[in-house]
């Protein structure tokens, strides 16, 4: 069993350590952990509207098709992106303005990775145990990329607007539409007619929905980091080599290890899902050694940079 919870709640610590060392955040922060069980409550809201749901639309009736995008706009996506943003907005209160724009991103992963990791103890706790190690490699990381698109969306405004509300159906419907195209084809497999459109569907997505946060959030932490430069410059050398060291081992170990620990399967659902796994954390692994370079780089131009000349009055000539 304690395996079992390793593995199913690994993938969620990790993505969290991503964030931490992008936003360059503190794991001893309240607010992270306060952001990290309000997204396991969540879950628990979250499953209730949904069986509320599903009973009054009854997708179980419809065409293969509509019955998929009903239960994955409707009975998931919809309901669980809602209760996380207002988990999101729960946490930061009236007491958003003292929270860097950084933290707005941070808190919002955090979020989505408390309501993974709950949905997937909640596996682990039943008899779908291999479920439940299955989605800790797709669900887990679909729903960090989910927060980390919102989160950036509610920083943009922040940081361009003064307050999160502006931007937030937006970061909503961003949210998920992502989310619900993770979902549509998942829903969509059919057990007569398996391995067809559907996983090559499913990894388009993904791959599309990662390079989108992951582009949003770096805009967003660029114009953070130039309202205030102080927040995201690195202190020393080992602080600004920090990111790369730490994408340098998520590309050495996660992306060729699990590749090659399945390279031969005959099964297309292995290969599918093996080619997700590799990809998402090689996507990671390079987005944090240019973070990294990019962080050292500007630790060495301010060590180079000569100290400003004291201005000793004006010129007395003559």
């Amino acid at each position: 069993m304690d395996h079992l919870l390793v593995a199913g709640l690994s993938p969620a610590f990790l993505l969290m350590a991503y964030g931490s060392v992008k936003t360059r955040s503190s794991w001893r922060s309240l607010s992270l952990w306060m952001a990290f069980l309000a997204g396991a409550g969540a879950a628990f809201v979250a499953m209730v509207v949904e069986i509320w749901v599903m009973r009054a639309l009854r997708p179980e009736a419809m065409d293969v098709v509509a019955g998929a995008a009903t239960r994955a706009f409707f009975g998931a996506a919809l309901p669980e992106e809602t209760v996380k943003l207002l988990a999101v907005l729960a946490v930061l209160g009236r007491a958003a303005h003292k929270h860097r724009v950084q933290d707005v991103i941070m808190l919002a992963l955090t979020v989505s990775m408390g309501f993974a990791g709950m949905e997937n103890l909640l596996y682990i706790a039943g008899p779908q145990r291999g479920v439940a190690l299955m989605r800790a490699v797709t669900a887990v990381p679909a729903h960090g990329i989910f927060g980390l698109a919102m989160g950036a969306l509610l920083a943009a405004s922040r940081l361009h607007f003064g307050r999160l509300g502006q931007a937030t159906p937006i970061a909503l419907g961003t949210s998920v539409l992502l989310h619900t195209a993770y979902d549509f084809p998942l829903m969509s497999l059919r057990p007569a007619y398996p391995n067809t459109w559907e996983f090559p569907l499913l990894l388009g997505t993904m791959t599309v929905g990662a390079l989108l946060a992951i582009t949003l959030s770096n805009q967003v932490l660029a114009d953070a980091a130039e309202r205030d430069p102080y927040s995201a410059q690195p202190t020393g050398p080992a602080d600004a080599a920090a990111p790369t060291l730490f994408g340098t081992i998520i590309m050495a170990l996660f992306a060729p290890g699990f590749g090659l620990l399945m390279i031969g399967s005959p099964d297309d659902l292995t290969r599918w899902l093996v080619l997700f796994i590799s990809l998402l954390p090689l996507t990671l692994g390079i987005d944090l050694l240019a973070t990294g370079r990019s962080r050292r780089n500007i630790w060495l131009s301010a060590r180079l940079r000569p100290p400003p000349r004291r201005f000793s009055g004006p010129d007395r000539a003559g």
